[in-house]
């Protein structure tokens, strides 16, 4: 079901660009019989070179988004038009071929607005997935349920014995990998799993669905470690996605940070930042730095609360509390243990 709907995906952006790029020959050149539809048009390499680097940016965005439900999103479109530009620009680079900056330009804004408006479209209609669920966790099945987008249609316990029907063509399977399975279910598994059906981990079908994490999974487990990493391939496409970005960017974010650290350091003083060690993935410890909101410990001024220590002011005012109305022994004690009574000294 996921690689249909990503195909269908796929498809329906190459025809969104042949029609951007279409629209796009004619406002660049006012005329389409010269340029670019016809064969051997000299804008017929460009064309072909554009469609090849929509297919690899597709390819790449939906590694990226390999955890993610098969529904076009917006976030994907976005991560897809950027991967596009760097493929486009690449194949430029080695290709050659004869192009037109205005005309790639325009290009660019109309399959951007239509990829986007086709997401918008897309999502505005009803849909949902079906599932069948191994897991022993009744509350969180039924939690699912309530979700608008997830349709189980049945549930499997674990340590079930004894055949089990094979699960609807157009279902996939999610699977709890924090306990322990019959022998029986073990079989099920392997079976769904050897046809090629679609498995997934039921703690990745749980917050997909719900934004949430349920906190008995959240544990140290290696199994649920090894599973997380194995559907997360696009972790080292995403942190060189990451940097190019931020490079690329660097030219319009750098003024905005040093205009922060300058107002920062004027309004509150020194220090400008603020570091940090806190657990990063896989329990690794990483060192933060941000934008000091908060004043430093070191210049707080002194708090005025009472202390209760023997002999200071807050332990004279609760004797003298106590005195007023409590019993003589009472006033005794406090006496006792005021500044002004000391050994061989009575009240």
């Amino acid at each position: 079901m996921k690689m249909r709907a990503l195909v269908r995906t796929t498809v329906y952006d190459l025809l969104l660009l042949v029609l951007a790029f279409v629209g796009a020959t004619y406002l660049r050149y006012g005329d389409l019989t010269t340029n670019a539809i016809t064969p051997g048009g000299v804008l017929w390499p460009i064309l072909l070179t554009t469609l090849a680097a929509t297919v690899i940016g597709s390819a790449l965005s939906a590694a990226m988004s390999a955890t993610a439900p098969p529904r076009p999103s917006y976030n994907r479109a976005m991560v897809m038009a950027v991967l596009v530009f760097f493929t486009e620009a690449a194949l430029i680079v080695i290709l050659r071929p004869w192009f037109s900056r205005g005309q790639l330009f325009f290009t660019a804004v109309l399959w951007v607005f239509l990829v986007l408006w086709s997401r918008w479209a897309v999502r505005r209609r009803p849909w949902s997935e079906r599932a069948v669920i191994v897991t022993a966790a009744s509350d969180l099945v039924e939690r699912l349920r309530k979700v608008p987008h997830l349709r189980i249609v049945g549930v499997v316990d674990p340590s079930q014995s004894g055949p089990i029907t094979a699960p609807p063509l157009d279902t996939f399977i999610a699977i709890d990998l924090s306990v322990p399975w019959s022998q029986d279910v073990t079989r099920f598994i392997s079976a769904v799993s050897v046809a090629g059906r679609d498995v997934r981990a039921f703690t990745q079908v749980y917050e997909e669905h719900t934004g949430q994490v349920p906190l008995s999974y959240l544990s140290e487990g290696w199994e649920i470690e090894t599973s997380l990493r194995r559907i997360l391939p696009f972790i080292p496409l995403k942190t060189a996605a990451d940097i190019a970005l931020a490079l690329l960017t660097s030219v319009l974010w750098l003024p905005v940070l040093l205009l922060t650290a300058l107002a920062v350091l004027v309004v509150d003083g020194r220090p400008v930042f603020f570091t940090q060690t806190r657990v990063g993935r896989s329990g690794t410890p990483v060192r933060i730095h941000k934008f000091r909101t908060m004043t430093p410990r070191s210049a707080r001024p002194p708090t005025s609360r009472a202390t209760t220590t023997r002999g200071s002011p807050g332990s004279a005012r609760s004797c003298a509390a106590t005195a007023s109305t409590r019993s003589p022994r009472s006033s005794t004690s406090c006496a006792a243990s005021s500044p002004s009574s000391g050994p061989g000294r009575s009240g």
